[in-house]
C-alpha cells in the first residue's frame, strides 16, 4: 500500500541515478532534468561541453524521490529546458560556422598572407639592389666631380706656368737691353781714359738714354665663393622614395554578424533576469545566482 501513496516512499523506492542505475541521486539539472549520483554527474558535466547544465542539490528540489511517482516539476522548468535546446542549437550552429571560418582561414587567408610575404621578401631585396645602385651612382658623380676638379686644377696650372715663362722672357729682354747699355757706356768710358788730351777734345760720348723701368703686374686668382645650391644643382636630383602601403582597416574588438550563419556574439551573451521580485539560488558549478522561475541569471 506504501507503494501506492507517494507520498510515503519506502527505502527501495529511493531515486536511482539514471545513467549507471545503482547510485543514490544527490543532484539534479534543471535543464535536461537529468537525476544523477555525484560521480555521475561530475563525469556528464565535464564531458558534454556542448550543453549547458545547471546542477543542484536533489534535496532542495521540489519533485518526489519515488522513482514510480510522476515527475512534479514546475513547467517553467519544461520552457527553460525547450529554451536551453533552442540555445544549443543556436550554439551548434555557431560552432559549425567558426568551423568553416577557421577552414577558410587555414585554406586561403594564410596562404594568401605568405604569397604576400615572399613578395614582400622580393621587394626588400629588390630595394636593397637599387639602393646600392644609387649609392654607386653617387660614387660616379663624386668622382665625376673630382675628375672635373682636378682637369680645372691642371688647366690652370698650365696657364700659370706659360705666364709664368712669358713674364720671365720679357723681363730678360729688357734686362739684356739694359746690360747692352752698361756695356757700351762702360767701352766709352774706357775709349775716354786712353785718349790724349787732343783726343778728348774732339771725343764726344754717344747719346745714352735710360731705359724706362719695366712695370710687372702679378696674376691674381679670385676665388668664386660656393654656394652649396648651385654646386647641389651641379651634382645632381634625388628624389624621395614612396611605400605606398594599404590603409588597414581597425579591426573589429568584438566578433562580427557571419554571413553564412547570421549570428554573433551578441545573441549568446548571458539572459539576465527581470523579474520584479526574483527568488535566486546559487549555481554549484559557476557559483551565480539564478532565478528560480526564469532560470536566468540575477545581477
Amino acid at each position: 500500500m506504501a507503494s501506492g501513496n507517494r507520498g510515503y516512499a519506502s527505502a527501495q523506492d529511493v531515486a536511482r541515478c539514471k545513467l549507471c542505475g545503482s547510485g543514490v541521486v544527490k543532484l539534479h539539472c534543471t535543464f535536461c532534468l537529468s537525476t544523477l549520483c555525484e560521480q555521475c554527474s561530475t563525469k556528464n558535466i565535464l564531458s558534454d561541453t556542448h550543453h549547458r547544465h545547471e546542477v543542484i542539490a536533489f534535496s532542495n528540489k521540489n519533485v518526489d524521490p519515488s522513482p514510480t511517482g510522476p515527475f512534479n516539476y514546475p513547467k517553467s522548468r519544461s520552457r527553460g529546458c525547450e529554451q536551453h535546446d533552442v540555445d544549443g542549437a543556436a550554439l551548434q550552429e555557431k560552432l559549425n560556422s567558426l568551423k568553416k571560418d577557421a577552414e577558410q582561414i587555414r585554406s586561403q587567408k594564410i596562404p594568401q598572407m605568405r604569397r604576400l610575404m615572399k613578395e614582400l621578401e622580393s621587394q626588400i631585396s629588390e630595394v636593397d639592389k637599387i639602393y646600392d645602385d644609387r649609392f654607386n651612382n653617387i660614387v660616379c658623380q663624386v668622382q665625376s666631380l673630382h675628375d672635373a676638379i682636378n682637369q680645372l686644377e691642371k688647366d690652370y696650372k698650365t696657364r700659370l706656368d706659360e705666364m709664368r715663362k712669358r713674364d720671365v722672357r720679357k723681363l730678360k729682354e729688357h734686362q739684356t737691353k739694359i746690360e747692352s747699355l752698361i756695356t757700351e757706356a762702360n767701352e766709352k768710358l774706357k775709349e775716354f781714359e786712353r785718349s790724349n788730351t787732343q783726343q778728348k777734345q774732339k771725343f764726344e760720348f754717344p747719346f745714352l738714354s735710360l731705359p724706362q723701368p719695366v712695370q710687372w703686374t702679378a696674376p691674381t686668382f679670385v676665388p668664386k665663393k660656393l654656394d652649396k645650391e648651385f654646386v647641389r644643382s651641379l651634382f645632381g636630383t634625388l628624389t624621395e622614395s614612396n611605400v605606398q602601403a594599404p590603409l588597414e582597416k581597425p579591426r573589429p574588438s568584438k566578433s562580427t554578424p557571419n554571413q553564412a550563419s547570421g549570428f554573433t556574439m551578441k545573441r549568446y551573451r548571458t539572459k539576465i533576469c527581470k523579474c520584479e521580485n526574483p527568488k535566486a539560488r546559487k549555481s554549484v558549478i559557476t557559483g551565480e545566482k539564478i532565478c528560480t522561475e526564469c532560470k536566468f541569471y540575477i545581477k
